[in-house]
C-alpha cells in the first residue's frame, strides 16, 4: 500500500523527517509534478500522533515549495496507481501548485448565539399551529429574522477577509452555534494584515466571536477530484 502525503513540484522527498509508522519518505515523479509517499503494510488509524505526523510531513514539504496536501488516510494500491494519477492529472496538478505557490491557508470560525426566541420557539410554534397559527406565525417570523441576520453577519465578516485573499471558501450556518466556517488562501506576507482584520471585526461585531487559525497547508484549495 502506498500512502500519499502531498503533491509537489520537487522531484525528491525531504530528508530529516519520517512518515507514518517511521516509514521512509520517497517521491514518485512525473514530467511536471511529484507525489511524496511512503510504503505501509496496512491502513493507519487516525490517532492524534498519526494525524500530527501526516501534518508534519506536509509542513516540511511547504518549507521547500508549493504543496497540494492530501487528506489523512489517502492511499493507492501501488506505485503504478500513483504514477497513473500523476500522468492523468499532471496538468491540473501543476496548475494547482501554481495557484498556491507562495501562499498559505488561514481558517476562520465564527461563533454566535441566534437571536432570543429564534430557536426556542420551535416547539411552541409546532404545538400551536393547529389552533389558529398565531404562535406558528410568530415562530416563522423569528426564524426569518434570524436567517436574515445570520446571512448579513456572514457577509459582513467574509467580504473584507475575502478581499485580502487570493481565493476563499465558506460554509454558512454549519451548526446552530457555528455561524460561518471559512478558509482563505493568503500570500505568505499578508497574514498579519488578515489577522488584524479578524481582530477588528471581532471587536466591532459584538454578536459573534471570531477565531482565526493557521497558517496551514492549503488543504481547502486542492483541485477537486484529487485522490484524498
Amino acid at each position: 500500500m502506498v500512502y500519499l502525503y502531498a503533491v509537489t513540484d520537487r522531484q525528491a522527498a525531504p530528508t530529516g523527517v519520517l512518515g507514518l509508522n517511521e516509514s521512509r519518505l520517497r517521491a514518485i515523479p512525473d514530467d511536471r509534478v511529484a507525489v511524496v509517499v511512503s510504503d505501509l503494510e496496512a491502513p493507519v488509524e487516525p490517532t492524534e500522533a498519526a494525524l500530527w505526523r501526516h501534518e508534519g510531513v506536509v509542513e516540511e514539504l511547504m518549507h521547500h515549495g508549493p504543496v497540494l496536501p492530501m487528506r489523512f488516510g489517502s492511499t493507492v494500491p501501488d506505485e503504478a496507481a500513483a504514477r497513473r494519477m500523476l500522468h492523468e492529472r499532471g496538468g491540473e496538478l501543476s496548475a494547482g501548485l501554481d495557484r498556491v505557490r507562495g501562499a498559505v491557508e488561514l481558517g476562520v470560525r465564527v461563533l454566535w448565539e441566534a437571536p432570543t426566541g429564534a430557536q426556542g420557539a420551535l416547539v411552541e410554534g409546532e404545538e400551536a399551529a393547529g389552533a389558529g397559527g398565531g404562535a406558528g406565525t410568530t415562530y416563522l417570523m423569528r426564524r426569518l429574522g434570524a436567517s436574515r441576520r445570520s446571512h448579513s453577519l456572514a457577509d459582513d465578516i467574509h467580504a473584507p477577509l475575502a478581499r485580502l485573499a487570493r481565493s476563499s471558501t465558506r460554509r454558512l450556518l454549519v451548526t446552530p452555534r457555528l455561524l460561518l466556517s471559512g478558509a482563505y488562501l493568503l500570500e505568505e506576507g499578508a497574514t498579519e494584515d488578515f489577522r488584524a482584520c479578524v481582530a477588528e471585526l471581532d471587536e466591532r461585531l459584538e454578536e459573534v466571536a471570531i477565531l482565526c487559525t493557521g497558517p496551514w497547508p492549503p488543504y481547502s484549495f486542492v483541485p477537486s477530484g484529487t485522490v484524498r
